[in-house]
């Protein structure tokens, strides 16, 4: 079940399917068309889910064919055809309906985060995940598209929060999130990190932070202990965690300091897919639509959260003045 953006190419193993040129799924909107090359499986045509979307804000809001047309300046007859899944609004047209369902003063509409609910209650043993990409996904999901600086290196990342991928994104004008299923597997390893010292050094090693302590042994094997991973959990961390874990990567505070400021701001976790067999394991689900009246409360929402945390940090630096030791005496210290 996957539902995706503008004549997107995604792809999934297909060894397992015989021979042929075209296979086709049912879903419940229609049918998937599915061409197989090279036991590659590319997923054609995949759209944002208009035609549910259509009909989802014309009942929710209690609207008419008609009342609903006029007021995002179309026709009956084109928002019949949306509906019915005949054609698919332009770009014009997608963004009147979606901005007017959001900032509709009567009603205003939360839909993604609707559907991001549902998705939780139908997720079972899987885990629901969100991806804030810039532009569109291509081609297939791979570990191989990461724009550095990043957390881990190479990967495909992931949130567990509709509200945090959506802003990591909002300010970029052909941004979109996608949803996605993940099934852990037995089989896949894995590591979860904590807000701990151990991240923060994982952290500050890839995005190249600590070049005179890299041989240290602490270090050194910490990321011997990643290289057979498949997949990580790890919280996420935004620029003003990252202001922090730099003040203490260059000893102006201590570790007790910089731990207890970064768990004062939880933006929960990111799943980072560093193998091709762990990206397997992904089943997308949606791509979410972000209208800019949407956008623009998710800017807010996340300036909010920023000062707040600006906040937790200060106290966080005073209650632990003192406590804990610098950079340059813990990686000194191997006994640690």
């Amino acid at each position: 079940m996957v539902f995706f953006g503008f004549s997107e190419v995604l792809s999934y193993d297909a060894s397992h399917l015989p021979k042929a040129r075209f296979y086709s799924s049912p879903s419940p909107e229609g049918k998937l068309l599915l061409k197989v090359k090279s036991n590659m499986c590319y997923i054609l045509n995949m759209n944002y889910d208009f035609q549910k979307d259509v009909r989802t804000i014309r009942e929710l809001l209690g609207m008419t064919f008609e009342e609903l047309a006029q007021a995002i300046g179309v026709s009956s007859m084109t928002l019949k055809r949306w509906e019915s899944g005949q054609t698919t609004p332009s770009p014009t047209g997608a963004e009147a309906l979606y901005a007017f369902a959001y900032h509709n003063s009567a009603h205003p509409l939360r839909l993604n985060v609707l559907k991001s609910q549902f998705r939780e209650e139908e997720k079972g043993k899987r885990v629901l995940l969100f991806h804030g990409a810039s532009s569109s996904i291509e081609g297939p999901i791979d570990t191989h598209h990461t724009k550095p600086p990043v957390d881990f290196g190479d990967g495909f990342y992931a949130g567990e929060s509709y509200q945090q991928a959506g802003s990591w994104v909002a300010a970029r004008p052909s941004s979109s999130v996608y949803g996605l299923y993940f099934s852990p597997s037995a089989s896949l390893c894995s590591h979860r990190f904590q807000v701990d010292l151990d991240w923060l050094l994982a952290v500050a090693h890839f995005r190249g932070r600590i070049p005179a302590y890299e041989k240290s042994p602490r270090v050194l094997a910490l990321v011997s202990s990643l290289v057979d991973c498949d997949y990580l959990i790890a919280p996420i961390a935004d620029n003003t965690m990252y202001e922090t874990i730099d003040s203490f990567l260059n000893n102006l505070i201590t570790s007790e300091q910089c731990l207890h400021c970064l768990a004062a701001t939880d933006l929960g976790n990111q799943y980072v897919f560093l193998k091709e067999k762990a990206c397997q394991g992904l089943e997308l689900t949606d791509r979410f639509y972000l209208s800019q009246p949407e956008r623009e409360h998710l800017l807010a929402v996340k300036e909010e959260n920023r000062a707040n945390g600006l906040d937790k940090v200060k106290a966080a630096l005073i209650a632990y003045r003192g406590k804990g030791r610098y950079l340059e005496e813990l990686l000194k210290d191997e006994s640690i």
